[in-house]
């Protein structure tokens, strides 16, 4: 699965010109059936793979299994275990490991508006939250005295 999401994020969302999640929606399905379905593997596409493949049924009850194991989220919101790497749902990802960036004038950052729209974005947030994401940690990363 990770596999296929980096090349998802290599291949659409690198240069997805998209300025709402409805619109990224809709051009990430339209990707998925355009390009990411109709890549070749052997005789057949990715899409008449996926048909030929069947999928069993659910079992009547979930698998009782739990496993806990410590793992750091590193910078880039990838967690290791076993050999693997895994993305850490957001939930996961600490206010110390988020930090915001514009990337004026390249077509994908915010402007215009970007300080509305970064506001708008954190402004659920307790206000030392605010100050970690769009100062501190990058402070703390470039070791910049503020």
């Amino acid at each position: 699965m990770e596999k296929a999401i980096d090349y998802f994020t290599q291949s659409w969302w690198r240069t997805a010109r998209v300025h709402s999640p409805a619109e990224a929606q809709a051009s990430a399905d339209r990707f998925c059936v355009e390009v990411a379905d109709e890549r070749r593997r052997g005789e057949l596409t990715v899409a008449e793979l996926a048909d030929r493949e069947p999928l069993l049924e659910l079992p009547a009850a979930p698998f009782p299994a739990e496993l806990r194991v410590v793992r750091t989220v590193a910078a880039n919101a990838l967690v290791s275990l076993w050999g693997n790497r895994y993305s850490a749902p957001p939930g996961l990802v600490g206010a110390d490991r988020i930090m915001f960036e514009t990337d004026i004038p390249h077509p994908t950052c915010l402007f215009p508006h970007s300080v509305e729209r970064v506001r708008a974005a954190i402004a659920d947030l307790d206000p030392s939250v605010q100050r970690r994401i769009l100062q501190d940690n990058a402070a703390d990363l470039y070791k910049i005295h503020v």
